[in-house]
């Protein structure tokens, strides 16, 4: 590990971006990746390797989810209270590009000379709410989606069934309501769930 340079393949990391984003900001957001990625596999010879705990399957995304949930050490109702810091530790690096690009939220990838390291890049500009359910999306692509045997309009859609059965299970959230839902039964569950 730790070869320059790295495979950062441009076509896993930017299939999914809207039309609107023009293609000179999609190459601007890939060569600042791909090159804050080489600093970190230099960086990486001094540190430990931390393992690859991301499941890769075919399962349909709310059984993927859970299997996610299961990797990241999270019981199946229980609330993920930092989906960043529980990816880096099952081994995902996590880059938070300096870049702003309308349409643009992040994108991820299997990257490295054999492909070994998932990586998801997250752009600025982006709301905590936003922010959370992007990484979400991303960590679907990366347990799913590598390589894309679906369109990106179904690799989409099951991302964000993914993410919102890996933030809120369906099964907890049903119970958690249990009664009628009011806004006083709905404040906490924000607290739990965010």
């Amino acid at each position: 590990q730790g070869k320059l340079p790295a495979d950062f393949p441009i076509g896993a990391v930017l299939y999914r971006t809207q039309s609107k984003v023009a293609q000179r900001d999609k190459a601007r957001a890939h060569r600042l990746a791909q090159f804050m990625f080489e600093l970190v596999l230099t960086m990486r010879t001094k540190l430990k390797d931390v393992p690859v705990l991301i499941p890769r399957t075919s399962e349909p995304e709310g059984i993927a989810a859970q299997i996610a949930r299961c990797s990241l050490g999270f019981s199946p109702q229980s609330p993920i209270p930092n989906l960043i810091n529980a990816l880096e530790r099952a081994g995902v690096l996590i880059l938070e590009l300096p870049l702003t690009i309308e349409g643009l939220d992040g994108f991820s990838s299997w990257v490295g000379i054999n492909h070994e390291t998932p990586v998801i890049c997250l752009l600025g500009g982006k709301l905590g709410y936003r922010r959370r359910f992007t990484v979400a999306e991303e960590l679907c692509h990366l347990v799913k989606h590598y390589p894309l045997r679906c369109t990106v309009a179904e690799a989409d859609e099951e991302a964000r069934r993914f993410a919102g059965e890996l933030l809120i299970p369906g099964e907890a959230i049903r119970q958690d309501l249990g009664g009628p839902v009011t806004l006083s039964t709905l404040t906490p569950l924000r607290t739990k769930y965010q």
